[in-house]
């Protein structure tokens, strides 16, 4: 008898809980005693199954769900990890390079102040000087 009591009260205070289809009955009866509707009659294990099967199935299918959405949000988060790292790894390439290419033109720049003549305006005299003399000799001697 308790236990009827127990399972009706946890029952209803259930159907309250879950928005369930209230056109249905529900009563408990003791052995011998005649329902006062027509319908089916099940124990109280297979109407407490019954009962809370909706539950279970909901809960199940949050847990389910909750677990995909977390195996994707996993997957996502280490693509975005990996691109991170290649970004970083990329941006030291870059920064290296860059420092090696602006060593080698300082070198040069120096290579080519040690290679320079002292006397620029003595050597660009005397480039125009031979570049004339030439152009004059050209054109004599197509000339004739």
């Amino acid at each position: 008898m308790f236990l009827s009591i127990l399972l009706f009260i946890s029952s209803v205070t259930y159907a309250q809980d879950v928005a369930l289809d209230t056109s249905g009955k529900f009563t408990i009866l003791e052995y011998r005693e005649r329902a006062p509707f027509g319908g089916v009659l099940f124990d109280a294990d297979a109407t407490s199954y019954l009962l809370t099967m909706p539950r279970y199935y909901e809960e199940k299918y949050h847990l389910e769900l909750a677990m995909a959405v977390g195996t994707v949000t996993a997957e996502k988060q280490l693509e975005i990890d990996n691109l991170n790292i290649r970004l970083s790894t990329l941006t030291s390439q870059y920064d290296t390079a860059i420092q090696q290419k602006d060593m080698e033109i300082l070198q040069l720049q120096e290579a080519v102040k040690k290679n320079s003549k002292t006397n620029p305006w003595l050597w660009g005299t005397l480039g125009a000087v031979v570049g004339a003399g030439m152009t004059v000799a050209i054109v004599r001697a197509t000339a004739q």
